[in-house]
């Protein structure tokens, strides 16, 4: 799937948490995501609160500043319908992503549910996105 593609997919289907998506719909939308929180961050941000006197430590989205806040908090329910979505294209349920809210697993579990390849053929979740047994990155 193309990067533009995998842009207007996601946003079609902010709220569908049936079906399945690929991996190159996964990554490419998550590098747009990331690219324009970091823009936000570094344009909008205020990075005068970004630490916590108290703690010593940075404060999660916050530390970004309000603009970039927003721009996750409009995404977040985008995001968990994508990751379902992902969990179910290699034949897995969708709960399995409440594995997000172990602390210290939350990143490993983006990588991993972004690396596992496409079950073949159709699965309990629907057909194969690409019509073919293999999932590519194309």
């Amino acid at each position: 799937m193309a990067p533009i593609d995998a842009i207007k997919t996601f946003y079609r289907r902010y709220t569908d948490f049936a079906g399945r998506s690929s991996r190159s719909e996964y990554w490419w939308f998550l590098l747009y995501y990331v690219v324009i929180l970091i823009v936000l961050a570094m344009l909008l941000g205020n990075t005068s609160d970004m630490m916590d006197p108290a703690t010593g430590m940075m404060g999660g989205y916050m530390a970004l500043g309000w603009p970039a806040l927003i721009w996750a908090l409009l995404h977040l329910i985008g995001m968990i319908a994508l990751m379902v979505r992902r969990t179910h294209d290699w034949g897995k349920t969708g709960w399995l992503n409440l594995l997000l809210i172990v602390p210290g697993v939350n990143f490993i579990w983006e990588i991993v549910n972004g690396v596992i390849g496409s079950e073949a053929g159709t699965n309990k979740y629907g057909a194969n996105i690409h019509g073919t047994d293999t999932d590519t990155l194309n």
